[in-house]
């Protein structure tokens, strides 16, 4: 009788799992598997990406200080409604000379 254990596949977004597969079945998969990892990693090889080009690099970063401001808009949004539930009348104490 074979071993049987539990199997999870990640593939393409999704999680598959199976229950009760055979140990052999999963090793002939996980062979399958690499050897179209290794057949597509070098059909896909990308030429080496380089920050020198400054237009590509303003374009890369200029997202991510819009996110920040709204996030910093959210935050003091929140806060100010922090501040004025807990204290809905500001109390000003006059100085006395």
């Amino acid at each position: 009788e074979a071993e049987k254990s539990q199997m999870t596949i990640f593939y393409g977004g999704q999680v598959v799992v199976f229950d009760d597969f055979p140990a052999d079945k999963a090793n002939e998969i996980m062979m399958l598997a690499k050897t179209f990892s290794a057949a597509e990693s070098t059909a896909n090889i990308l030429p080496a990406f380089s920050f020198s080009d400054q237009r590509h690099r303003r374009t890369l970063i200029s997202d991510f200080p819009i996110a920040r401001k709204r996030s910093l808009v959210r935050f003091l949004a929140k806060r100010k409604d922090r501040i004025s539930a807990a204290a809905p009348y500001q109390a000003i104490k006059p100085i006395k000379p």
